[in-house]
């Protein structure tokens, strides 16, 4: 699987602003649409920023 792996924030019916680190270390916040979003699980979790 591919994409960003970040934390929700904040979220609207059809937005989450999402928090992610790059592969540099460079923080970034944004908006994606919900049909762009997964929940997964802790196992599924690929994260190494510890957001």
């Amino acid at each position: 699987m591919s994409g960003i792996y970040g934390k929700a924030v904040g979220w609207t019916h059809t937005y989450g602003l999402i928090e992610w680190m790059d592969s540099s270390g460079k923080y970034h916040l944004g908006w994606a649409h919900s049909s762009s979003i997964k929940r997964v699980t802790p196992e599924e979790w690929k994260g190494e920023s510890g957001l």
